[in-house]
């Protein structure tokens, strides 16, 4: 089993857990299985952040977030079951600070290797299409670094709520 010492800067407990599964995954040279894992946990971990954000700070942002995709989650249509994921990376992006363009970015190329790998995508000799060794740590590293470790707290709303209160109490 491969070490990577952000693992231990993971902010939430849970999205520890999941993360054991993709270092796994990648340990055992299941590139496919590393990826596609890797964003459940980001989704997941994402999810957390404005969840505490709700709950712990009564952030509008985060409430209003979490309750479009409460709702494209179930859609009546049951078209598109997984057009939420998007959706949320996308409002994130917009209506937070919490990814930046770098981040945003990366997450949409994680998203596209997703797709190649839990699908059946096949090359010229119908054998399945998979991320390299180099890929998917890039990935792992990029997601830890810009995502996994980073508090809720960065997002802009909520430091400009506590300033604003801040600034109330003195």
């Amino acid at each position: 089993m491969i070490y990577i010492p952000e693992f231990e800067d993971i902010y939430f407990v849970k999205t520890q857990e999941y993360f054991n599964e993709v270092v796994s995954s990648y340990s055992n040279g299941n590139y496919r299985s590393a990826v596609v894992m890797l964003h459940s946990v980001v989704i997941c971990d994402l999810l957390f952040k404005l969840q505490e954000l709700k709950d712990m700070y009564n952030d509008t942002t985060a409430v209003e977030i979490l309750s479009q995709i409460e709702k494209c989650r179930n859609p009546e249509d049951n078209k598109s079951k997984s057009r939420w994921e998007k959706e949320l990376v996308d409002n994130i992006y917009k209506r937070t600070e919490l990814i930046d363009s770098e981040t945003y970015t990366n997450i949409n190329h994680l998203y596209d290797h997703r797709n190649f790998s839990a699908h059946p995508a096949l090359n010229d000799n119908y054998e399945l299409i998979s991320p390299s060794k180099e890929t998917t740590i890039a990935h792992i590293k990029n997601m830890l670094d810009n995502i996994l470790i980073k508090p809720p707290i960065f997002i802009k709303n909520i430091v400009d709520a506590y300033l604003s209160s801040q600034e109330e109490t003195m």
